[in-house]
């Protein structure tokens, strides 16, 4: 239950003001694992010292029209660092093309991709994927969240987490989550 107010928390305030398209059905997948499962080893971290930074395949269908790009955040939502609303942010990409319903696996670790697609920092302070690596014990909740928008936004490499969520208020035509279950 507190996963599904987590995100829900998280989608409504990307969400509020935007003209949600209700007649879409935005649906995020990977081909790697399924929703509410295990990541496959390579895309987890072997321990606390050696982070896997290769990017899980995603693929989606059900885009709006008028889609003009996708942003993605994947964040574990067991972790809230420095005690914020948000969890720990592990993978984090912008102006993903509207014409586009994958990302292939292992993207480049760099902050602008040849498609004009963008990858911020993760928890690490380094562009691109960061795999999961949770403590022992309790399972972490490892939440993807697609979200569909009207507009290509105007945040620059460097940008936070912070500044994509605030570009992209009023945008969203459509969200959708996927959820990988990991434990060590």
């Amino acid at each position: 239950m507190k996963i599904l107010f987590r995100t829900a928390a998280v989608v409504g305030v990307l969400m509020s003001g935007a003209a949600f398209a209700q007649s879409a059905q935005l649906t995020l997948s990977s081909p790697a694992f399924k929703d509410g499962g295990g990541f496959p080893d390579v895309f987890v971290c072997k321990d606390n010292k050696n982070f896997s930074r290769h990017s899980l395949p995603l693929a989606w269908t059900g885009a709006p029209e008028g889609t003009k790009s996708f942003a993605l955040l994947m964040h574990d939502v067991d972790v809230h660092p420095r005690k914020t609303a948000h969890g720990a942010l592990h993978w984090i990409v912008w102006n993903i093309p509207g014409s586009a319903a994958t990302l292939a696996a292992n993207l480049p670790l760099e902050g602008q991709l040849a498609d004009g697609t963008r990858q911020g920092k993760s928890v690490i302070g380094q562009p691109g994927y960061m795999g999961p690596c949770p403590p022992p014990g309790n399972p972490h909740h490892y939440v993807m969240e697609l979200l569909a928008l009207d507009t290509v936004l105007e945040v620059p490499i460097e940008g936070t987490r912070d500044d994509v969520l605030k570009a992209v208020e009023g945008h969203v035509l459509a969200s959708s989550a996927l959820v990988g279950l990991i434990k060590k």
